[in-house]
């Protein structure tokens, strides 16, 4: 539940609440709250801890959306902050999802910047995280056994039989041999026939963060005072 804020000298709704009082009262410019049969006065300024209510920590959060030019695809490359802090962030656009912890990135001067990571959508194929591995020749011994196994496939990676229409996660590689690799755990149905790939980390090898708009939202869970004046994103034209 959010409750809404109207502001009759706007006329209009201008702002919703997280935190839910039983009561609201004003005295002397004074803000108080009620509930559970306590009294709380807000932005009390003498207090440096920010966003408690009634024993409860709600961090800063911030959603907003970025669509320059708004008509055209377009790879979202970098985020700066104007703040005095970093924040988390997450990023979804009409094809693609992305996130950035508060630790990556960097401060500048008066700014804190980092680079976008790649596009997190696990079924998406594009970008360098795909790599064919060959049609499964046989099943031994929990090998899956192929004519060669190719370089760019590592351990760690994750394991996929195509039939077609449709991808079946087989389990992550433990073992890699000159002509068999061995997974963990054995999700899906083995079948001889099917041809296999690996998928290595999205967040790293996937695909470009693209798209005609960016539902962007950012957290930080300081509970001190945070300044934040501007996000602003770099992009690129996309020509895919």
């Amino acid at each position: 539940m959010i409750h809404l804020i109207y502001k009759e000298e706007y006329k209009g709704w201008v702002s919703f609440l997280t935190y839910y009082p039983q009561f609201y009262a004003t005295l002397g410019n004074k803000f108080f709250t009620i509930n559970n049969g306590q009294i709380y006065q807000h932005n009390d300024t003498e207090n440096e801890i920010r966003n408690n209510f009634y024993g409860e920590f709600h961090p800063y959060k911030l959603r907003f959306f970025s669509n320059v030019p708004g008509n055209e695809d377009v790879i979202f490359k970098t985020a700066m902050l104007e703040s005095n802090d970093a924040w988390d962030l997450t990023i979804n656009t009409n094809f693609t999802f992305g996130t950035l912890n508060k630790e990556e990135f960097n401060r500048r001067e008066s700014y804190y910047y980092s680079h976008f990571r790649k596009n997190q959508v696990e079924d998406d194929l594009s970008g360098l995280k795909t790599d064919g591995v060959g049609i499964l020749a046989n099943f031994q011994d929990d090998k899956f056994i192929f004519e060669f196994i190719p370089n760019e496939i590592c351990v760690g990676d994750k394991l996929y039989a195509n039939d077609g229409p449709n991808n079946t996660f087989m389990g992550t590689i433990s073992e890699i041999g000159s002509d068999y690799i061995k997974v963990e755990t054995i999700e899906g149905a083995v079948i001889t026939g099917d041809f296999y790939f690996s998928m290595k980390d999205s967040r790293t090898e996937g695909g470009d963060l693209r798209g005609y708009y960016a539902d962007i939202t950012i957290t930080n869970n300081n509970q001190y005072a945070v300044e934040l004046y501007a996000v602003n994103t770099n992009i690129i034209k996309s020509y895919v």
